[in-house]
């Protein structure tokens, strides 16, 4: 018995190196550190929600019905029902909090859904899936009715993780009139700033007027807050062209968002022109860089 117990504690003390625990999802890439060892987490990734809901249930309300991913660079992409997939990207406080909840996950050599807590039943499905680097997707959170299943540390981190990638899917993989407005109406902005060279571009204020750029004191908007970010520089003739289509967008886009018009949480932001005018850089019109203080 002796031998036995001197045996086994060789072994376990031997094994501290590769660990005697069963657990295997808090092994971890490592990299030496001046003898310590650091986990790597892999740079690229894409999660993935999969909701699985009764079929009473219309698929405008069912989050993921038909798939929805994002990936290591805030890019998502949404499924539909016979149509093609709806793409775009989410903010980048939305992915900054995205990464912070994976975090732990995405330092795990190995993923195993060990992890069990009943919750409570909201009448669906919901399974969140992580593919690291080229490997395959592997299941990471489970919501199966009263049911949660995860491979993360913990059910607190399975949770939160839950709730924000679910939040994500609500704010675009469901129908939003307001952020498909706020869509439509950059990608109307973008086609008035092309340039081919600085005597093209010139500034704008908020009726599309032009301002000169030695116009004393005069500060433009970067940021006032708004879904969808001002013109406040592009292509004079283009702008010209499209001047009450845009201003009717940015009406209707507001009656569209109502209240979810102006963003929480956020300071505007702008600039003095102070002579600086507008320049054609890689063939798009910008304001100068110094008046932006770069």
């Amino acid at each position: 018995m002796r031998n036995a117990l001197v045996v086994l504690t060789a072994v376990c003390i031997g094994g501290a190196l590769v660990g005697c625990s069963k657990k295997t999802n808090s092994v971890s890439p490592v990299t030496k550190n001046g003898g310590a060892q650091t986990r790597v987490a892999p740079d690229q990734w894409t999660l993935k929600l999969q909701g699985n809901c009764p079929a009473e249930v219309d698929d405008s309300q069912c989050l993921g019905r038909f798939g929805f991913s994002i990936n290591s660079a805030g890019a998502y992409v949404s499924g539909r029902n016979g149509e093609s997939p709806k793409t775009g990207n989410i903010s980048s406080a939305e992915l900054d909090k995205l990464k912070s909840d994976l975090a732990a996950s995405l330092s795990m050599q190995q993923i195993s859904m060990t992890g069990h807590e009943d919750i409570e039943d909201d009448g669906t499905g919901t399974l969140i899936s992580l593919a690291k680097g080229s490997s395959p997707e592997q299941p990471l959170v489970e919501q199966s009715g009263a049911e949660l299943k995860f491979a993360t540390n913990s059910a607190a981190e399975a949770k939160a993780l839950l709730e924000d990638v679910k939040g994500l899917a609500g704010t675009y993989y469901l129908p939003n009139p307001c952020a498909d407005g706020a869509a439509a109406l950059k990608t109307l902005m973008a086609s008035v700033q092309s340039c081919n060279t600085a005597a093209d571009c010139a500034y704008f204020d908020s009726q599309l007027d032009m301002v000169p750029a030695d116009a004393p004191d005069q500060w433009l908007p970067l940021d006032r807050c708004q879904v969808a970010s001002p013109l406040s520089v592009g292509n004079v003739t283009q702008v010209n062209a499209k001047k009450d289509q845009l201003l009717n967008a940015l009406t209707e886009l507001a009656q569209t968002c109502g209240n979810g018009f102006f963003r929480n949480d956020c300071s505007p932001s702008g600039f003095k022109l102070n002579g600086k005018a507008a320049v054609c850089q890689d063939s798009v019109c910008r304001p100068d860089p110094s008046a932006l203080g770069q």
